[in-house]
């Protein structure tokens, strides 16, 4: 598509051009050119967000619920333990505090506080919380905590977590852990979020958001 505009120094016009549906991306282009090439084109590429279903299986956590529903594009259902088991056919499965005997067959997982090991990330003994909460070294770890200022959080108590990818720290222990196999990706937290006051800082829908970008690319 092809329009032909006249425009005097200072002057600007809008140019309305019809783009096919289906359209995957799109470039528009200057000709002749001006002094700078480099803005002379433009690319835009379709942005078709995804819908995804999450299931919660919680005895009840509102910090948690209200942060995940600010996530667009996500269908979120909400389970009580009883019906952990039963559930399938989800995107992502997030398990505050309670565990199916066996994992759904597919699905990423977010297990908060979980009683077991989840995906190769062990939980250990509760200890007393009395750490700064610190982001750990690592690509990931800086992507997930993107935006966190971590500061004044306080816990009182939480489960050190052995293996998987560190994200989260408090003193040499991991907190927070990432571990993905043959495919699937799995998030795992050491402590209940009603044992900390990470949920009325400003950090924590934003740390959800993160979350839920890895673990829903």
């Amino acid at each position: 598509d092809v329009r032909a505009v006249s425009l005097a120094d200072g002057e600007s016009q809008g140019v309305l051009l019809t783009v096919p549906e289906g359209t995957r991306s799109a470039m528009a282009r200057v000709a002749p050119g001006g002094a700078l090439a480099a803005d002379d084109t433009r690319w835009a590429v379709a942005q078709n967000q995804r819908q995804y279903t999450a299931l919660l299986v919680t005895e009840g956590n509102v910090f948690l619920e209200e942060a995940l529903r600010l996530r667009s594009g996500l269908n979120l259902v909400l389970a009580g333990p009883q019906d952990a088991q039963a559930a399938a056919g989800c995107d992502l499965y997030i398990y505050d505090g309670v565990l199916p005997e066996t994992l759904p067959e597919t699905g990423s997982v977010w297990a908060v506080n979980p009683p077991e090991a989840v995906a190769g990330i062990t939980p250990g003994e509760a200890v007393q919380g009395n750490e700064t909460l610190r982001a750990a070294a690592g690509g990931e770890a800086a992507d997930l905590c993107r935006h966190l200022l971590l500061s004044d959080v306080a816990l009182r108590s939480f489960r050190p977590l052995s293996g998987g990818v560190p994200v989260l720290l408090a003193g040499g222990e991991s907190l927070l852990a990432l571990s993905e196999q043959e495919g699937r990706r799995a998030a795992v937290l050491g402590f209940d979020l009603h044992d900390s006051n990470l949920p009325l800082k400003a950090d924590f829908p934003v740390l959800v958001q993160n979350l839920l970008s890895w673990l829903l690319p």
